[in-house]
């Protein structure tokens, strides 16, 4: 599922609502993609509608005010998603102190990146190696590399 791209409006209505800088390959990604869920992966966005009607990213909002806290991480770092580490938990994505982050909710470092498009091809392949694994073994896939 992906969303629409937001429109600079809401960019910087959420810098204020947030008080944080949205990171600038962050707000290029917004422009594009709006968030998105991408096999196990929760790239948020800006939810610019309140209804329950249809479903809506997750809000990059909230994951700053509120979800960043249930990691030990600094507070000052940008949370932006997060994907799956294992049944049972979790992992946070994260900007700060020019790099991004993946790590679990006590803190402990998945994986880091230097650049956010190395950061999306190493985890989409991640993921979708996960989700292969899921498909029942009497379904002949055909995956090229």
């Amino acid at each position: 599922m992906i969303y629409e791209g937001a429109d600079m409006k809401w960019i910087t209505e959420a810098e204020k609502t947030m008080g944080k800088t949205i990171p600038d390959f962050y707000k290029r990604f917004l422009t594009d993609i709006n968030g998105c869920f991408l096999y196990d992966i929760s790239m948020f966005g800006l939810i610019h509608s309140l209804t329950r009607s249809f479903l809506q990213c997750h809000s990059l909002t909230s994951a700053n005010r509120d979800w960043i806290m249930e990691f030990d991480i600094d507070q000052s770092f940008f949370h932006f998603g997060g994907g799956t580490y294992s049944d049972d938990e979790n992992t946070g994505y994260f900007y700060g102190e020019s790099k991004i982050i993946s790590i679990r909710k006590n803190g402990k470092l998945v994986n880091e990146w230097s650049d956010f498009s190395d950061f999306l091809n190493d985890e989409l392949d991640r993921a979708e190696k996960e989700m292969l694994k899921e498909v029942p073994k009497k379904i002949k896939l055909s995956v090229t590399e």
